[in-house]
């Protein structure tokens, strides 16, 4: 948190808490909210902006109202979408016209796509934070979704999600998603990602689901405040296993601590007409 420098990308000495674009550090402003609130001490702190965010890629500070920001428009941007980034493995806000064949791979729990950046608490060999995704993005149990070059600035401020049309050919299976930024030189970094564990979804919501039957996953992102330059790209990785990130899902409808065995697992993913899998993105206007 006091730190400029997260995972492979500099943030600038204004994103440090030590001084927070160069105004304030974060232990006095923390200081300042507690004296107030607590000991009732008026030093202004209540006629301040209730929320502060960090804006990445403008990499400033900024006040806000509420989080998430009221003017944030969750706008639907598709898998398939988009025009000039290779068909059906484009991304966009544009939904796909064409009926397209699912994109596929198989899912193998003992050989599962590694840990690559991201918010974890693990040993110092796995970097947190935003890294180069170079080292996944050619797997074969990895599909890619990319955008077409922005041309102007797109500024995204609260929650993000997943709706994805998926099937699998395993009785429980997982499906982890990123949202990423392609920038100028061509290197991937991740912004925020999410997963979810197919039977997780059947129980919370009471559903059932048969192997190769087509499910519609609701997945969670979390949160970003970003703005995507103009000249970069978004970019959608689909897998199923962040290991040892989470647990790798054993595919057999175990839990995988009691799993003596796993499968390899045929997945499918679906952007068409019918089924227009999507990422929900808060767009800031």
């Amino acid at each position: 948190m006091f730190m400029n420098m997260v995972g492979q990308v500099d943030f600038g000495f204004r994103s440090s808490g030590l001084f927070m674009d160069l105004k304030e550090d974060l232990t006095t402003l923390q200081l300042r909210w507690f004296s107030h609130w607590l000991m009732g001490e008026e030093n202004g702190i209540d006629k301040e902006a209730p929320v502060k965010v960090f804006v990445q890629g403008i990499n400033r500070w900024r006040d806000e109202q509420e989080w998430p920001p009221a003017r944030a428009t969750a706008t639907p941007w598709y898998l398939g979408g988009g025009s000039g980034s290779g068909g059906k493995s484009g991304f966009g806000p544009d939904k796909p016209r064409l009926e397209m064949s699912p994109d596929s791979y198989v899912y193998d729990p003992e050989d599962p796509c590694p840990t690559c950046g991201g918010t974890l608490l693990m040993p110092p060999k796995y970097t947190p934070g935003p890294l180069d995704q170079s080292p996944i993005l050619g797997r074969r149990d990895v599909l890619v979704y990319t955008s077409d070059v922005l041309v102007e600035d797109l500024e995204l401020a609260g929650q993000v999600s997943a709706e994805i049309y998926a099937s699998t050919s395993a009785l429980d299976t997982d499906w982890m998603i990123k949202l990423c930024e392609v920038r100028a030189d061509g290197k991937t970094f991740n912004v925020c990602d999410g997963v979810l564990r197919a039977s997780y979804q059947a129980h919370q919501t009471g559903q059932t689901f048969e192997p190769n039957e087509v499910v519609k996953w609701n997945i969670n992102l979390l949160a970003t405040a970003m703005v995507f330059k103009a000249g970069h790209r978004l970019r959608v990785i689909i897998t199923s296993s962040d290991f040892p990130r989470y647990d790798r899902n054993p595919n057999t409808g175990e839990v995988g601590v009691d799993a003596v065995a796993s499968v390899s697992a045929l997945q499918k993913i679906y952007h068409d007409q019918r089924y227009a899998s999507h990422i929900m993105l808060p767009v800031i206007s």
